[in-house]
């Protein structure tokens, strides 16, 4: 998948910038792209000694070592997903106000060559094998006898990618959750400020979107709500929306029973 970015988006561009017909500037297209050929780069040095591994295999030869020394490098993913938010913001500032790369989209996004896929969702496309490399260490390990040279670099690099994938989850999720509330911020913006309140108000009152089982937990919020919701001014629209990003966040993280 990243080579679909590197060759349908950073390649285009990179030649319209050189000719002196750039759909983006330079810092742009760094600020979108430079973290991903990063990830591109490990990806293929790592598939490379996979296939050098596996060129002269035999029973005594292990490949544990290979996924632990991947899993050392793994800060490039992180600096990848640290930097994600701004290089939505990125393309869609881009997008807004680059008539050129708005077109330029349009052409490329979601096309039987990207796999009908965008380019914020190629982007993050990769983040998906790490739930592979487990499934894959775990079957490797399953067939290595327990006295294998192997066996102990595999468990290692089972439990080192279980954690890093955890950590991806948790960044994604956090991702998701800013995307919710910057859709609410785009949805209610020029909205009465009381109508907003009540309208998001009964949305969290609704136990079967937000499983609010906790009957004291739900009337502390719903003060909270309903005193902001008594008071007019854009300053209680701002408290308001930091009780929803407090809440929201609290979801992500308890599961009520």
């Amino acid at each position: 998948m990243l080579e679909i970015v590197r060759d349908v988006y950073v390649t285009p561009l990179k030649a319209a910038l050189s000719s002196n017909r750039a759909i983006l500037s330079a810092a742009n297209i760094q600020i979108i792209f430079s973290d991903i050929l990063q990830i591109l780069s490990l990806n293929r040095q790592f598939l490379g000694n996979l296939r050098d591994r596996l060129q002269d295999w035999g029973p005594a030869h292990c490949v544990g070592e290979i996924f632990i020394k991947f899993g050392s490098q793994l800060n490039t993913y992180t600096n990848f997903f640290n930097n994600y938010p701004v290089v939505l913001k990125t393309i869609e500032k881009c997008r807004e106000m680059i008539p050129a790369f708005r077109a330029f989209l349009k052409r490329h996004d979601k096309t039987v060559v990207t796999k009908m896929l965008s380019l914020p969702e190629l982007l993050l496309y990769p983040s998906r094998r790490f739930k592979e490399y487990v499934h894959l260490l775990y079957a490797l390990r399953l067939h290595v006898p327990a006295d294998h040279a192997d066996r102990g670099d595999l468990t290692t690099a089972i439990d080192q990618i279980k954690k890093y994938k955890g950590y991806i989850d948790q960044m994604k999720q956090n991702i998701d959750m800013k995307d919710q509330l910057s859709d609410i911020q785009r949805t209610i913006c020029g909205c009465p400020v009381r109508i907003v309140m009540y309208l998001l108000l009964l949305m969290l009152m609704d136990k079967t979107l937000y499983r609010w089982q906790k009957e004291t937990c739900r009337c502390q919020i719903s003060s909270h709500l309903l005193n902001a919701c008594c008071v007019p001014g854009t300053a209680k629209l701002s408290h308001f929306t930091s009780v929803l990003s407090a809440r929201m966040l609290y979801e992500k993280r308890h599961t009520w029973t």
